[in-house]
């Protein structure tokens, strides 16, 4: 009997690694393909060591056998719920704590065997006891989840394929949770019989699920998280995938922009649902007939609202070459309508193409001569059009190999959108540039269209945003929450350094009197003569905002509150003596100046602002400063 169960357990561990192996070397990309194989070397290692455990002599022999096999049976259930977790594309994986808390009972209950149990080692009552009722609620509990997941999978999935999938899958994983349930707890608690430990025997069942599943229903040939992310995703054109019924399985999100028809609309339909076109549906009900991609100039498709839109299509059918079987079709369509405008109309064509802020091109497919350029090529390129026309398209890139690569990418339908390439001036300089390029029609011609921005210009537009979204419009200092992120800054930095920071509060004197005597726009220049000032007045390491109205911060890194004190009674004076080329117009300001003890920021802040105030209660034009619970008043007038 042990002999037996050695070479069926010997059988089993061949199948293991031949279906784990065989499946990640056909998609080793998948992160199911690799967690499945790793799953499979669990099995491996468990049916391969527990063999010899069947035939081992001695107790001494058995532990030994039984502890390296626990490299495999320790692991294989939660390896099996994080696959499973991982096919469902479960929300919860993308904790890390989740992650950890699925693997956490593997390496506990392999170091338990490894090191607490063995032939000269009796663990406490307590340990035994432990161990093999938590090992069995850790694999009772993972399997069962395993299983409830992959129902819920498959009652959600809208691609039949998918459904069958999910069937084969936990019909097969349940015979082999209950068999093992059965033999290994439930039969034993009875008295009925004692069998040795076949769970890696049990589990062929399982793995005859999954690889019928794969043979049969193509399960993880192409898995939904893969298409997500490094197809559909990457596709700004119409794009449909069919299986090889000719049903929709996916669509991208282009699909409800263009036509308005939404995923849960078409997924499961049949071609013909969509298509009316009879060459188009001959294509795509012909099977794995086709092996090429076929290409459409001109399909009208219907859109939701029974409007016909024009597209050029691309027909790609999808095979498995390891299998040999046929897997579905991949449909991209190009919207056409723009350009069958443009070609009846030259002059709204110029129109908008001179409009656009970045670089348009059209270059001759047949000998890749430039056609047409627009004003913003001149400037970018720094050459006349007259110049560029004619001229080979291949002039204008640093490395010609650039083009042929994108070129190439153009005629195996991989979408070419914003690919950063080094071109050439026509002075010999050189600049970065983000290219978009789709092939259409001009005068009858076939062209490509080559979209064109400047990197460095990009760059400069983004720098000048980010600054006008940090900056008060009228005085250009920084606004409210940049400067409050400023001195969350300097406070984190002051207190890893030890080093002082102070914040200074000011207000200008009477303001409002200004506005109603002399006029909002007067009062605006005095705001930015005065943000001025405040600038000529610090060090270059000080942040100065206006924190609302006409009321400034000013955030003082690594000054001590004396010096600081100087510098604040420098302001106030050259405030009150400027000179603000009106008549009469006298200004002051008033300024609270305090100091970082184990503040936050809105403490250190309300506290400056109380000493501003009291500086205006206590006559204006005056600095007032906090130090140790103390306040010492300095007067100036």
């Amino acid at each position: 009997m042990n002999e037996f169960l050695q070479i069926l357990s010997v059988i089993a561990a061949v199948l293991y690694l031949f279906v784990g192996v065989s499946v990640y070397q056909h998609n080793k990309h998948a992160n199911v393909s690799k967690i499945f194989l790793l799953l499979n070397i669990s099995l491996f290692l468990w049916s391969l060591f527990y063999s010899f455990a069947y035939t081992s002599e001695t107790i001494y022999e058995f532990s030994i056998w039984n502890k390296l096999s626990a490299f495999g049976w320790c692991t294989f259930t939660a390896i099996s719920l994080y696959l499973v977790m991982e096919i469902t594309e479960d929300k919860n994986l993308k904790y890390w704590f989740v992650k950890a808390l699925i693997i956490f009972p593997a390496p506990m209950f392999l170091y338990m065997t490894l090191f607490l149990f063995g032939a000269n080692k009796i663990p406490s009552p307590f340990i035994t006891n432990f161990f093999y009722k938590a090992n069995f609620l850790y694999n009772f509990s993972y399997l069962f989840a395993s299983i409830i997941l992959l129902i819920l999978w498959g009652n959600r999935a809208s691609s039949i394929s998918q459904k069958k999938q999910a069937k084969v899958i936990i019909t097969t994983s349940l015979l082999s949770f209950l068999t093992n349930l059965i033999v290994q707890t439930i039969l034993p608690a009875l008295d009925v019989i004692h069998l040795p430990l076949m769970g890696h025997l049990h589990s062929l069942i399982m793995l005859f699920g999954v690889y019928y599943a794969i043979t049969k229903y193509h399960f993880l040939t192409i898995p939904t998280s893969l298409v997500n992310k490094e197809l559909f995703n990457e596709i700004t054109n119409l794009t449909l995938l069919l299986d090889a019924n000719s049903t929709f399985v996916k669509i991208n999100k282009q699909v409800y922009d263009i036509l308005g028809y939404t995923e849960k609309e078409l997924v499961n339909q049949s071609s013909s649902y969509l298509f009316q076109d009879q060459k188009i549906l001959d294509v795509l009900q012909s099977g794995g007939t086709i092996t090429t991609t076929q290409r459409f100039h001109e399909i009208n498709i219907p859109s939701k609202d029974g409007t016909m839109i024009p597209f050029s299509l691309s027909i790609t059918p999808l095979y498995d070459s390891k299998l040999q079987a046929f897997l579905g079709l991949l449909i991209i369509g190009r919207d056409i309508r723009v350009t069958k405008l443009l070609q009846k109309n030259e002059e709204l064509f110029r129109t908008m193409v001179e409009a656009v802020p970045f670089s348009i091109i059209l270059s001759s497919i047949k000998d890749n001569t430039i056609i047409y350029v627009n004003k913003k090529t001149e400037e970018i390129f720094k050459a006349h059009r007259t110049t560029l026309k004619d001229s080979p398209a291949m002039s204008l890139y640093q490395d010609p190999g650039d083009r042929i690569k994108l070129f190439d990418d153009i005629k195996n339908d991989i979408p070419v959108t914003e690919r950063k390439i080094t071109f050439r001036r026509s002075d010999g300089s050189t600049f970065q540039g983000l290219i978009t390029i789709v092939t259409t029609e001009y005068h009858d011609q076939d062209v490509n269209l080559g979209c064109i921005s400047d990197i460095t210009e990009l760059i400069n537009m983004n720098h000048m945003l980010m600054d006008r979204s940090i900056r008060d419009s009228l005085t250009a200092l920084y606004n409210h929450q940049r400067v409050n992120e400023l001195l969350e800054t300097a406070i984190l930095q002051s207190n890893i350094t030890n080093e002082p920071l102070c914040v200074m509060m000011l207000d200008i004197d009477l303001f409002k009197r200004v506005n109603d005597t002399y006029g909002h726009q007067i009062g605006d220049k005095v705001l930015i003569e005065v943000s001025k000032l405040l600038l000529q007045n610090v060090r270059n390491v000080d942040h100065v905002g206006r924190y609302g109205g006409e009321e400034f911060i000013i955030v003082l890194p690594n000054i001590t509150l004396s010096e600081a004190s100087l510098l604040a009674e420098g302001i106030r004076l050259s405030v009150r003596d400027h000179d603000f080329g009106v008549e009469n117009l006298e200004v002051t300001i008033s300024i609270g100046l305090t100091q970082l003890t184990n503040d936050d920021s809105n403490t250190l802040v309300n506290r400056a602002d109380n000493l501003l105030y009291q500086a205006k209660r206590n006559g204006r034009n005056r600095v007032e400063i906090y130090e140790n619970n103390s306040t010492e008043i300095t007067v100036s007038s």
